[in-house]
């Protein structure tokens, strides 16, 4: 790191007394996927000489906190293998007249995404990919007696959704109808579209008796409701 960048850090505490918000003496926050899910053993970094420079791997939970150098505020380096190494800045100017913190420094329990190296893990992939021969579940988090049966976007009122059993994902709505294999592995559904080669993967937030929560791609979040 250049001289002139170090002097910046050391003389940052003058500036924050500037500021009226209030921040903390340590980093925290949850480190999740696309998919929303917890990633454990991400190493957070301050962006310094490893001599100096505090760390702390994240827990099973994607959980870290750690107190943080005092009378500097690099940024944060999010690292682990398999996933796009990432930094969070940890101040910037707004309208260059006062200065913004970054989360991790100012609340508990912030969720920062990282991003995996393999896009195709999840989003969709354009490409010929291994396909199961019917419907293949494996280590399920929830029963499967749970998760099959018609279930609709909007209940009764929408005419769009799908159904589950132990062979076959079938897709109905406006968009058309279509019979898709799938795969379940712990709490992941992947549903495969022969005509095109690609696949969709989604995780199964919750299911209860009349309603499932699944986090598709990209981050939507559809709710459905069990067709009775």
């Amino acid at each position: 790191m250049a001289r002139s960048n170090y002097l910046f850090l050391f003389l940052l505490p003058l500036l924050l007394s500037s500021c009226f918000e209030t921040t903390n003496d340590y980093y925290s926050g949850i480190i999740v996927d696309e998919l929303d899910r917890p990633v454990a053993n991400v190493l957070v970094k301050e962006d310094l000489v490893d001599t100096y420079a505090f760390k702390k791997l994240t827990d099973k939970n994607g959980y870290f906190k750690f107190k943080r150098n005092e009378g500097v505020l690099p940024d944060i380096i999010l690292s682990k293998e398999g996933f796009r190494t990432d930094t969070i800045p940890m101040v910037w100017t707004h309208a260059g007249e006062r200065f913004e913190y970054a989360d991790v420094i100012k609340k508990d329990s912030t969720k920062f995404i990282l991003k995996s190296k393999n896009e195709g893990d999840l989003m969709f992939d354009h490409h010929e990919v291994p396909k199961p021969s019917f419907g293949a579940i494996t280590n399920p988090k929830y029963a499967a007696d749970k998760l099959f049966g018609v279930w609709l976007v909007n209940g009764d009122k929408t005419p769009e959704g799908f159904k589950l059993d132990k062979e076959i994902y079938y897709a109905f709505g406006y968009k058309g109808n279509r019979y898709m294999r799938y795969t379940i592995n712990y709490d992941t559904l992947t549903v495969y579209r022969d005509d095109y080669y690609y696949n969709r993967k989604g995780v199964i937030q919750s299911v209860e008796k009349d309603r499932l929560v699944i986090r598709w791609n990209k981050g939507e979040i559809i709710t459905y409701y069990r067709w009775k």
